[in-house]
């Protein structure tokens, strides 16, 4: 968020470094680091790599459990596919994440990411009902 990309990455290096290195199995912190990862080398553009450590976060967040950081996840997960031009893919995250936010409920910061998704999902199909306001939408809130 404040552009530090490089020390972005390098803290979650040493998250991930400290997660391997304590003693036991610690899947729901590794979830995070793993998730959390993605985003910076999403804005380094590197996107296989975004995608590679976004699915083993995903995969391991189950031992986390909690809503806000999968709904959080699916954000991301939506803007990799969308820069890769995966419109289904993105569409998909969204889904996954919209179905979270009814069923579980989440923080407004999750929420926020997951709108966000949905409108530039929107925009990318050239969708005509993007600007209109969210709450509003039949059939398609949040």
């Amino acid at each position: 968020m404040q552009g530090l990309l490089n020390r972005s990455y390098d803290l979650y290096q040493s998250a991930a470094q400290f997660v391997a290195e304590a003693s036991g199995q610690h899947l729901g912190a590794q979830a995070l680091v793993e998730a959390g990862m993605a985003d910076p080398l999403c804005e380094r553009n590197d996107l296989d790599g975004a995608l590679a450590h976004l699915k083993q976060g995903l995969a391991l967040m189950p031992w986390w459990g909690k809503a806000d950081d999968f709904v959080l996840s699916y954000a991301t997960l939506a803007r990799i596919h969308l820069a890769q031009a995966d419109r289904s893919g993105a569409a998909e995250a969204v889904e996954k994440a919209a179905q979270l936010i009814q069923t579980r409920g989440v923080f407004s910061e999750a929420r926020r990411a997951a709108e966000i998704a949905q409108v530039k999902l929107w925009l990318a199909q050239g969708d005509a009902q993007a600007s209109r306001p969210l709450g509003r939408i039949p059939g398609r809130a949040l």
